[in-house]
């Protein structure tokens, strides 16, 4: 489970940055600007502001898989393949989103949402 945690964590880590990737890839963001006070709300390119759609998403969903996954821990329970299946999800999640995927990124988003249910069932089980 501890290692679950932590690529959820790498995730997180991966989501932030991406944003500022596809700006600087879209030459939207440059050097000076990324290095400065950032006073100058620059508008990001599609991809970028899709990309900081799905990590707001994640944010919203991660206290709740850190906290059924630490209280598996401390109670003792297995839930590691529905921590995994969750961690599958939101990485699927993310480029289908970016690259607009509705259907699939709704489908991907509900799995996730299962996962959560899962994990929090097996809890109290």
């Amino acid at each position: 489970m501890l290692a679950l945690i932590v690529y959820a964590m790498i995730l997180t880590l991966v989501q932030a940055v991406l944003p500022t990737m596809f700006g600087i890839a879209s030459g939207k963001l440059t050097l000076p600007y990324l290095l400065g006070a950032r006073d100058e709300q620059i508008q990001p390119a599609t991809y970028g502001a899709r990309a900081k759609r799905a990590f707001a998403n994640l944010q919203e969903s991660l206290p709740v898989f850190f906290t059924l996954a630490i209280l598996a821990i401390i109670l003792d329970k297995d839930v590691s393949q529905y921590a995994g299946l969750w961690l599958i999800a939101r990485v699927v999640y993310v480029p289908a989103y970016v690259i607009d995927i509705p259907y699939i990124r709704t489908m991907v988003w509900l799995a996730s949402l299962a996962c959560l249910v899962l994990m929090a069932m097996a809890l109290m089980a």
